[in-house]
């Protein structure tokens, strides 16, 4: 700054009078500079900018003021922009004067602009209101079966839009027409897949769809959990998981956000196929119990993979363990790099004495047992060249569901190379040998080598009926006698409205039947027992032997008696009564619930 004679003067020695006319004086009074502002403007978008030219010695120099408004997410509340201007800035340093703020909009969703005058001169600034993304809350409920139907999912709440939801019991997202309002339903246990979607206002974002997944247990249903990651143990969220037997996908679903899985399924042993990129391995899963198992996948270019063939679709509950590791053996021996391809995969097939290789040669060593035929090969891929194994590296551990009630002498067989080979049963889980889960009544095999394998067992059967022998109601001897090899079985005191016999082999028999009422009664019926194929028990439990017979008494009177019989085959299908359902619903129903409860999802 300069005097009125260019002498440089300190701003510090002066004080200021901010007025229209500006003074700038002398602490000491001895001097006085004035001038009239002279202030130019310029305008830019939502800023003013003020100039005096007035004199070099105005000391306010340039003063600006400023429109500003910031984008935001609709939240319901109007924007408001702000002013910010320089001190200078006001109507007594002869600056203009400015309006109150305007708005084209400033609440729901757009673009807007906000605006002020100044004095003639109009600043603007224009802003965004985005839409909102919905908040939602829909939760999976636990559920136990009670015969009626359920609401699958808690009441789901949505501001901003409208809730839609679809049901499927497959991974498969629905189609659009699919969708509707209500909360979806559903009667009969097993899983279900609940969509929802939100279709959102003018001021909310679409929600895309979701899935949530529901089940409907039995009470004595039980529950495997836990956590899919990587080699370096990192959770893989959107991984596919099948709950499988045999041919039978019996649940699936994706891995949440944190790689977490769970199935809720009746007691018995599957297979978990874990599907995630290139990679995809088969496990075994013996569930008879709560259990958690944690899998991690060392490598994406790995699959172990288990195919089953049956006769005419029909079920076969066949679940394999360790075709995951001899993939990675394999992919060790063979030296593999991270990126080369290795897939092991093992084929189960269901045959029959005509259609099994060297099934004669089997039936021969088993004698007078019943067999199930099945063939097995594992065959490994790398790098598109596949090759039969002719043994693994790895023993794998085959299981099946193998109904033991009125079955003896189960014992196991395969035919491999030009060798018979009859497994040993025994705990050790070496190659050939088996041990049978009479409780859970299952069958596991233990091999490296495969080819064509039977189970034998001799079985034995239930014998129930009624007689009705004239007038007399007292008790009578009943003997079972074998035409086929003379053997007897022998029941004392039996009760003439009532026979029951338990645990008597397959054979051609004469039921002899002798009381005494008055005078010795003898009564021979013809049975035969083991005539009834596996199809038609499964499908109707017994085979009925009816007989109405006129014996004559020892007085040579005709008396009129009729004998009548069922033949169960004593082969426990896995079924559950109804009744024996409902009675058991009552007692596991608390402790269910209790568990599923406790589960964080």
């Amino acid at each position: 700054m300069v005097d009125d004679e260019g002498n440089v003067i300190d701003p510090s020695d002066y004080f200021v009078s901010n007025v229209n006319k500006y003074c700038v004086g002398l602490l000491n009074d001895e001097a006085i500079i004035t001038h009239d502002h002279s202030w130019t403007y310029l305008v830019n978008g939502n800023q003013i900018t003020a100039t005096c030219v007035g004199v070099d010695t105005c000391i306010l120099g340039e003063q600006s003021l400023t429109l500003e408004v910031a984008d935001k997410t609709y939240d319901g509340t109007p924007v408001a922009a702000t002013i910010s201007k320089s001190d200078g800035w006001t109507t007594a340093n002869g600056l203009l004067d400015f309006t109150e703020i305007s708005y084209s909009g400033n609440t729901n969703v757009g673009t807007y602009t906000a605006s002020i005058k100044v004095g003639d001169y109009q600043l603007e600034k224009e802003f965004t209101i985005d839409k909102k993304d919905v908040t939602v809350v829909a939760e999976a409920k636990n559920l136990i079966f009670n015969d009626e139907e359920q609401e699958l999912i808690s009441s789901g709440n949505v501001v901003g839009g409208i809730l839609y939801y679809a049901t499927r019991t497959d991974l498969n997202e629905p189609d659009d027409n699919e969708y509707d309002v209500n909360i979806p339903k559903a009667k009969m246990t097993g899983s279900y897949f609940v969509w929802y979607k939100v279709i959102g206002d003018e001021n909310h974002n679409d929600l895309e769809p979701k899935c949530i997944k529901v089940v409907i247990a039995e009470p004595e249903w039980l529950t495997i959990s836990g956590t899919i990651c990587d080699k370096d143990e990192t959770p893989i969220p959107g991984a596919t998981l099948q709950l499988t037997k045999g041919n039978q996908v019996i649940d699936q679903m994706l891995t949440t956000e944190e790689g977490r899985y769970q199935f809720i399924v009746s007691k018995g042993v599957y297979n978990i196929v874990v599907v995630y990129e290139d990679n995809k391995e088969t496990m075994i899963v013996t569930l008879f119990e709560d259990m958690t198992k944690d899998i991690t996948l060392l490598n994406s270019k790995t699959k172990s993979i288990l195919v089953v063939n049956t006769i005419d679709e029909e079920e076969f509950d066949v679940a394999v363990g360790g075709l995951d590791q001899e993939a990675y053996a394999i992919r060790e021996k063979e030296e593999l790099g991270e990126e080369e391809n290795v897939s092991v995969t093992m084929t189960v097939e269901v045959k029959t004495e005509e259609t099994a290789s060297n099934a004669s040669v089997i039936s021969d060593n088993a004698k007078d047992k019943d067999l199930n035929f099945f063939e097995i090969r594992v065959e490994k891929t790398i790098n598109l060249v596949t090759t039969l194994l002719e043994e693994t590296a790895t023993i794998l551990e085959i299981a099946l569901p193998y109904p033991v009630k009125g079955r003896k002498d189960i014992m196991v067989y395969s035919y491999h190379g030009d060798n018979i080979i009859e497994f040993k049963e025994d705990s050790t889980k070496e190659h050939g040998t088996f041990r049978v889960d009479l409780e859970n009544e299952v069958i596991y095999i233990y091999s490296n080598s495969f080819s064509t394998y039977a189970i034998g067992y001799t079985p034995y059967y239930q014998l129930d009926g009624k007689m009705t022998l004239g007038s007399y109601e007292g008790s009578a001897k009943v003997i079972l006698k074998n035409l086929d090899d003379g053997e007897q079985y022998v029941f004392e005191n039996v009760s003439v409205g009532k026979i029951k016999f338990n645990d008597i082999p397959k054979g051609n028999y004469e039921m002899i039947i002798t009381w005494t009422d008055g005078a010795e009664n003898t009564l021979t019926v013809p049975l035969t027992l083991g005539n009834v194929s596996a199809k038609e028990v499964k499908d109707s439990e017994t085979e009925n032997t009816s007989a109405s017979l006129n014996a004559l008494s020892d007085n040579n009177d005709k008396l009129g008696y009729n004998v009548e019989t069922e033949v169960h085959a004593i082969i426990s299908t896995n079924k559950q009564t109804k009744s024996k359902a409902k009675r058991r619903k009552d007692e596991k129903e608390a402790s269910l619930r209790n568990r599923l409860n406790r589960l964080s999802w």
